[in-house]
């Protein structure tokens, strides 16, 4: 493998395993009962071989019950699923769907919706959706559309898991005994069942699907389909052929691989921050990494242009751009092939990979996309936006002109985001004070350690600015505080980010308050950084007016 792809698959690794570490943590550690499961559903993924459409759609159309993994926070998840209804439904394949999203107990609200006797919004309440299930609706909705649009009737087969003592056996033995029940009623249609991922190993629901079919003698062919599995990814990577779309497990099994374990995992992260995300785009063969990044940079340019729309700015050269995520392993390979960028340029932008960080390289007009959710895309829209109407500082700038021209680049970014994504929120001063005084004396992990020295600088800053403006000296720093224009890279991005998104912020509240007008907000669009001071002292002039607004109409409850 070349090296420079081999270099971005370790970065991705590590930030799978970071992410991956982060969700560990919110969900709290796993009960002996559940590693044993979730280890059941790991020995899936032994062996593979590659497959393909064709071979999938050929056992899909010779099954009688069908078991399709569902990763709930990946989008990627619910469109597989009506990709696989919609094969079957133009082959004149009767399909009976049931979902695990809805539980056994609300079958009377489900056949209400599904007659359309109810409306979206009473049905979610009937079922109580926020407490029994939780995930986007928005990505659950399409699949319900298209069942009532082809006649499919549709079952719950979730058990509301009451008391402690209720198992993941007993759980699935009570979806099976609906699944199984359902096939028997139909048996000329192919029961399709949307499960979660570790539900539908071998061992787990399809095994008691299959105990309770052999009881009556109902001879019925299973097969599963598995989505995106983590270590079926990486291998396929290694052997440079992560576009490949399915592969087969076993004689009765398969796994799709339509998105990597980056974006599958930094899914459910994007759902705890109630972050929208790109739409991925399902074809005909699924989803082909050419026609993704097709899709994307359609949905990119329409944000590009909503947020020119917005401040007034001509839209020429606003297509002028190139767009990779992080499914694109050659990126690096593509960088250090032109010749233009250095060795530092280069490990400075691993820097931000690394971070998890999407980015917008100023030469050749690329955008990097580390996160594919709405809130990363519209902020590197807007940095697209900015460099097109002022350029880019080529010449090497002075550490404290660097410094102050990034903080103000941030500021502008994060306004454009919060123009698409209103709900978006970051830290304000308070949140730094208040972490290092909790985490005051405490050993942390690298991560928030770093954080930790982030906030430092970050707090240490903005005192300096309140004494600076009781002097009226807003042009001359502390000696005191020239380190921090000479930080490594990875603490010069924290803070530079974490000020400017504070100043972007409140751009967008004054903004929406009145307080500022487009236009003034538009010339930092075309702001002409290259004297000195001139970044210093725009950051100054903002910030203390800024603050001065902030505390008439800032809202308390943005973190």
């Amino acid at each position: 493998m070349p090296g420079t792809r081999l270099e971005l698959l370790k970065i991705q690794k590590r930030l799978v395993q970071r992410i991956k570490s982060e969700i560990d943590e919110s969900i709290g550690p796993l009960s002996p009962a559940l590693r044993k499961y979730r280890k059941e559903y790991e020995r899936e993924f032994a062996r593979f071989e590659i497959s393909g459409m064709q071979e999938l759609l050929e056992n899909l159309l010779r099954s009688d019950v069908v078991f399709v993994a569902d990763y709930h926070t990946s989008h990627y998840s619910q469109q597989t699923l009506v990709k696989i209804l919609d094969d079957l439904v133009r082959h004149d394949k009767e399909i009976v769907l049931c979902v695990e999203m809805v539980q056994i107990k609300h079958q009377a609200a489900l056949d209400a919706f599904m007659r359309g006797d109810i409306c979206d919004d009473e049905f979610l309440e009937r079922i109580d959706y926020e407490h029994t299930w939780g995930f986007k609706w928005g990505n659950y909705k399409p699949i319900f559309d298209f069942a009532r649009e082809h006649g499919i009737r549709v079952a719950g087969i979730n058990y509301a898991q009451e008391t402690p003592s209720h198992s993941l056996e007993q759980r699935d033995r009570r979806a099976a005994e609906v699944v199984a029940a359902e096939a028997l009623a139909a048996p000329k249609s192919v029961v399709v069942v949307h499960d979660g991922d570790l539900h539908i190993a071998k061992k787990h629901l399809p095994r008691d699907v299959a105990d309770i079919l052999g009881k009556t003698r109902s001879k019925m062919r299973c097969m599963r389909v598995f989505q995106n599995n983590e270590s079926v990814y990486w291998r396929l990577a290694e052997r440079e052929r992560e576009r490949t779309e399915v592969v087969r497990l076993r004689r009765d099994s398969f796994c799709v691989i339509n998105t990597t374990p980056l974006v599958k995992y930094q899914s459910y992260l994007n759902w705890e921050a109630n972050s929208e995300e790109l739409n991925p785009f399902i074809s005909s063969n699924w989803m082909i990494s050419e026609q993704k990044s097709l899709n994307y940079s359609d949905q990119l340019q329409e944000i590009i242009c909503t947020i020119a729309e917005f401040f007034g700015i001509p839209r020429d050269g606003l297509d002028d751009f190139q767009l990779y995520t992080t499914g694109d392993l050659d990126f690096f390979r593509i960088l250090r092939h032109d010749k233009t960028y250095t060795e530092k340029e280069i490990q400075n932008i691993t820097v931000q990979v690394l971070k998890g960080e999407s980015y917008f390289i100023t030469r050749k007009h690329i955008i990097y996309l580390g996160n594919i959710s709405l809130s990363h895309a519209a902020e590197e829209a807007t940095h697209f936006i900015d460099h097109q109407c002022s350029g880019d500082l080529e010449d090497a700038l002075e550490a404290h002109q660097a410094f102050y021209y990034r903080v103000m680049r941030e500021a502008v970014g994060w306004l454009g985001s919060k123009i698409i994504n209103n709900k978006r929120k970051c830290y304000r001063e308070v949140d730094f004070e208040k972490f290092l005084a909790e985490s005051a004396g405490k050993k942390l992990p690298p991560k928030l350690a770093e954080t930790r020295r982030i906030s430092r600088y970050v707090c240490q800053h903005k005192k300096m600015e309140c004494k600076l403006f009781r002097r009226r000296k807003s042009t001359n720093l502390k000696p005191t505080l020239k380190k921090i224009f000479r930080l490594p890279m990875n603490l010069h991005l924290g803070v530079t980010h974490a000020l400017g998104y504070m100043l972007g912020d409140k751009f967008f509240y004054a903004l929406a308050a009145d307080e500022i007008g487009k236009n003034e907000l538009k010339d930092l669009f075309y702001e002409d950084y290259s004297d000195p001071e001139r970044p210093f002292e725009v950051y100054m002039h903002y910030t203390e007016r800024m603050d001065r607004i902030a505390e008439k109409i800032y809202p308390h409850d943005a973190p």
